[in-house]
């Protein structure tokens, strides 16, 4: 598995992603802004009353769009950041632990999903929206952050250590 994860680390593979994950941003960014309010995966975690007035701000044609959004737009970008990260992780890999965090960041892509399906049910099933539903929604949100953030750190800390050693070796041919 480690040697088709090496594939990823290609520069192409790296911007391209990141290209895909930059659009689907700028198209969540206009989501919102028909929404009038933030989507809910945004958010750290939620309750039933939260949700319940955010769906309401949202409006019938507003849970539609956002249904779509976590159906179709949600889809493609778990996609698009997954493999950005997973390539920065395996191109700039200093540590043992790079693969380790790209099981961790794949394991948070599928949370993500999960949490997509559960926002589309609940969506769906407004205002027949139970607490049980929500809490559970909750979890997985929360879920994703704790696995996500952490793989997104340590990608950032590795690059920060690869810019440091290749700025040490430069130095020293000097």
């Amino acid at each position: 598995m480690e040697k088709q994860l090496t594939r990823l680390a290609d520069a192409r593979v790296i911007g391209g992603s990141f290209i895909v994950a930059f659009i689907c941003v700028l198209i969540f960014g206009q989501v919102v802004e028909r929404l009038g309010t933030g989507i809910l995966d945004s958010y750290d975690t939620y309750d039933y009353a939260e949700v319940m007035r955010v769906f309401m701000v949202y409006g019938e044609d507003g849970r539609s769009l956002y249904t779509y959004s976590a159906l179709i737009l949600d889809s493609i970008f778990p996609l698009a950041y997954g493999t950005f990260f997973a390539g920065l992780l395996m191109r700039y890999r200093v540590h043992r632990w790079a693969i380790i965090a790209v099981y961790i960041l794949i394991l948070g892509l599928l949370v993500d999903f999960a949490e997509n399906t559960q926002f589309a049910l609940l969506l769906t099933a407004y205002p027949a929206i139970t607490p049980e539903a929500v809490n559970m929604a909750a979890t997985t949100t929360e879920l994703k952050w704790l696995l996500l953030r952490p793989v997104q750190y340590f990608a950032f800390a590795q690059i920060a250590i690869a810019i440091g050693i290749w700025c040490t070796k430069e130095l020293k041919k000097i």
